[in-house]
């Protein structure tokens, strides 16, 4: 393995970085292992986690409507404040060929507006754009990106 700048770190320690992200990670590691079952967890009645937020991040605006969105749209229902954040501009638009035609500047937008429409139906409260180059996250700051989130 080559050597890593130490400005950047690997995505694999990135979460574990973080104390609740790390306790997180380590509870589906010990649920994984408990059981051999899936467990498919139904929708709760009434709104068991008002007062709580959610924060869904995300780096490019298809990764939450692809991966996460039945996930997110359940726990705004149960009661999560949720908030939408978008790493990065998706400058580096669609493959040739595939998805939406156009230059740099109009496939932009269109994620951005896409990113926008999403708020209301996942029924979350707001998004926050944070508008980095696409795959250039490794030459942000890290102290630049956690003040980010959390201001």
């Amino acid at each position: 393995m080559p050597a890593m700048p130490k400005s950047l770190m690997p995505r694999r320690l990135f979460l574990s970085r973080i104390p609740a992200a790390g306790a997180a990670i380590a509870g589906m590691a010990m649920a994984q292992q408990s059981s051999s079952q899936p467990f498919i967890e139904r929708p709760a009645t009434g709104t068991p986690h008002k007062g709580k937020v959610l924060l869904a991040v995300q780096a490019h605006s298809d990764d939450i409507p692809l991966s996460a969105a039945g996930t997110v749209a359940k726990l705004t229902q149960e009661g999560y404040t949720g908030y939408l954040v978008r790493a990065a501009n998706d400058d580096m638009g669609d493959a040739p060929g595939l998805g939406t035609a156009g230059t740099i500047g109009e496939n932009v937008l269109g994620n951005e507006r896409d990113n926008a429409a999403l708020v209301p139906i996942l029924g979350l409260k707001d998004k926050f754009d944070f508008n980095y180059n696409n795959h250039l996250m490794a030459e942000q700051s890290q102290n630049e990106i956690m003040a980010r989130l959390i201001s």
